[in-house]
């Protein structure tokens, strides 16, 4: 029996052909680093060069995602697979063990 695969489930959100998270965290973050730098640099800075940044790595999200359509739930997810176990019978075996 053949399964059907629906695409608004299997396939993650997207905002202009990249993941919407990693997208949205990088226009986040090149505004914030914008702003900080105009205010550093008392407005002398042309934001040109932010925009064009912006436009560089949202094409490099958009290879990524075209080469891993999930990395976006593989980064937050990562955090929760980095994390120690505690035993709590208190021996220093391996945690699978028999």
């Amino acid at each position: 029996m053949k399964e059907h695969v629906f695409r608004a489930v299997a396939s993650p959100p997207m905002f202009m052909w990249a993941s919407f998270q990693l997208a949205l965290m990088n226009f986040i973050g090149q505004f914030a680093l914008m702003l900080i730098v105009l205010v550093i640099t008392k407005g002398k800075m042309n934001p040109i060069i932010f925009i064009a940044s912006i436009a560089i790595v949202h094409l490099i999200l958009v290879a990524i995602h075209k080469r891993e359509p999930h990395m976006a739930t593989i980064l937050r997810n990562l955090g929760r697979v980095k994390k120690k176990t505690i035993r709590l019978d208190g021996e220093s075996a391996n945690k699978f063990s028999a």
